[in-house]
């Protein structure tokens, strides 16, 4: 690259001239070695015969211009000397800055290169990082992903565990009271069974001491059949029944008043009356029927059929402890088994 310089002379600044240029001036006397000069890169302006390497060369120049007084011939002879020192001086000069600037040039070019490696090098290293703390993060959130779903089974295992033991529970509790109900049922058997044996025996000591007495069943005689016990039967059905209760006339009353305020407040006239008596006797109607569903009752039939054939109903509140196919006996007003 060829070096330009601008020349101050007189206060006046031109330029940039490069230094084919500036030869052309000092050999024109345009210029002089005293004059200032200054290019890219100068700290401040310097005289022309210090800027450019061949300052001897540029001083020399001058010499013909003091001794142009002395004689043509001299002078042209240095004039042309003085311009190929010159000319050389300033292409060693330009060689040389061409040189320097190459290099200037090169060592930039090197330190770009270089700063772009190292960015490269950032940016791959950058690039490394996001994706090991990328994976990082995927890994984490496949352990946690992992760490909730054995929790949620875990969960899940507990309840189902949970809800078996409660099943169980439950059906522990429901056949302990099976076991209960089915020992009330034995001991109220064997109660029942102790009450008609010691009833058995009582009527047979009396008998035994007063055969006119006429408590309790004739001995049979040796040979015959046994007697009949009109008694004794066998349960053939025990139902539950809802029965309605009855009523007391106090539903009726109160269903037929508010029958009667409801149709008191339809129509006009003889429409309005017959709708109140209307509305007294449907009040009346539901409210007698209301009181009956609330005094209804739950009860238990058992049917038995006697040895003499009869076919009896009995009714009662309590829950029976026969069952169908018993042995039972109706004796002074109540059922039992034997």
């Amino acid at each position: 690259m060829t070096a330009r310089f601008f020349v101050a002379r007189d206060g006046q600044q031109t330029g940039p001239h490069t230094q084919d240029e500036i030869r052309a001036m000092l050999s024109a006397g345009r210029v002089g070695p005293g004059d200032l000069a200054w290019q890219d890169g100068m700290a401040e302006w310097r005289p022309l015969a210090e800027v450019l390497p061949a300052g001897a060369g540029v001083a020399a120049m001058a010499l013909p211009g003091a001794a142009a007084a002395a004689g043509g011939g001299a002078l042209k002879w240095g004039l042309g000397a003085g311009a190929a020192v010159l000319v050389l001086a300033l292409g060693g000069v330009g060689a040389w800055q061409y040189q320097e600037r190459e290099r200037q040039v090169a060592e930039q070019q090197r330190i770009a290169l270089e700063q772009q490696r190292r960015a490269d090098d950032e940016a791959r290293e950058n690039e490394r990082r996001l994706r090991e703390e990328k994976q990082r993060a995927e890994e984490e959130a496949r352990r946690l992903a992992e760490e909730k779903a054995q929790a949620e089974a875990r969960e899940r295992e507990l309840q189902t565990r949970l809800e078996d033991e409660r099943r169980q529970a439950e059906e522990e509790r429901r056949q302990e009271r099976q076991r209960a109900r089915e020992r009330e049922r034995e001991r109220a058997q064997e109660q029942e069974r102790q009450r008609q044996e010691s009833y058995e025996r009582q009527q047979a000591q009396r008998y035994q001491q007063n055969p006119a007495y006429g408590y309790g069943t004739p001995q049979p005689i040796p040979g015959s059949p046994p007697g009949l016990c009109r008694e004794c039967g066998i349960v053939q059905a025990v139902r539950q029944v809802s029965q309605q209760g009855e009523g007391s006339g106090v539903g009726a009353v109160a269903g037929g008043v508010v029958g009667g305020v409801l149709g008191n407040q339809v129509g006009k006239g003889r429409g309005k009356t017959a709708a109140t008596v209307i509305g007294v006797l449907g009040g009346a109607v539901a409210g007698h029927q209301i009181e009956k569903s609330q005094r209804s009752r739950v009860v238990y039939e058992t049917t038995v059929r006697f040895e003499d054939g009869n076919v009896r109903v009995f009714a009662q509140e309590g829950q029976p402890y026969w069952r169908q196919g018993d042995r039972v006996r109706y004796l002074n007003g109540t059922l039992n088994v034997y």
